[in-house]
């Protein structure tokens, strides 16, 4: 999205393109953007609203949850984190395992377009997303070159693939 405004995102992926697109079809929007939040797969709104951000988080929190999925992240040998992951309460034939890489922290400056010049921090940037059978029990990151485990954790979610609704969702460190 932003490529095209002057300055290259470095955490851009066409794979975030295409859950944004996935929601678009999902909520009946005409167009995807940014800053989008989707809560729990069910509702969207544009993310500078704090108070309707607030009010869905509360709202989602009070639901129990229809299943569970547990994760262990471990590096391996190679470099590469390797996530073994389990789900109860789960419907293999509806519901996918989705597991994301996230990086804690970044900063990057901001050398052509309307931020230019602009230092910008930013945490818990998803660098990584797989979708998966509840079937499968392991599959593995890459840990970006120049980065350490210390520098990830692993969070993954069961979903519904047709209405969107998170079922189940948990984060590991890596060890």
């Amino acid at each position: 999205y932003w490529d095209k405004l002057g300055w290259k995102d470095i955490f851009s992926d066409a794979s975030f393109t295409q859950r944004q697109e996935y929601y678009s079809n999902l909520f009946h929007l005409n167009t995807i953007y940014t800053p989008q939040v989707v809560v729990n797969g069910k509702t969207e709104f544009v993310g500078s609203n704090e108070e309707k951000l607030i009010s869905s988080i509360e709202e989602q929190l009070n639901e129990k949850p229809g299943a569970t999925i547990k994760l262990h992240a471990l590096q391996n040998t190679e470099g590469k984190i390797d996530v073994q992951y389990s789900a109860e309460g789960a419907d293999g034939k509806k519901e996918q395992a989705i597991l994301v890489l996230i990086q804690k922290m970044a900063t990057n400056e901001i050398k052509k377009g309307e931020n230019k010049g602009k230092i910008l921090h930013h945490i818990n940037i998803v660098r990584n997303i797989f979708y998966l059978p509840l079937k499968e029990k392991t599959t593995n990151f890459t840990i970006p070159a120049g980065f350490s485990k210390e520098d990830f954790s692993i969070a993954g979610f069961i979903q519904d693939k047709r209405s969107g609704k998170i079922k189940a969702m948990q984060s590991a460190s890596v060890e």
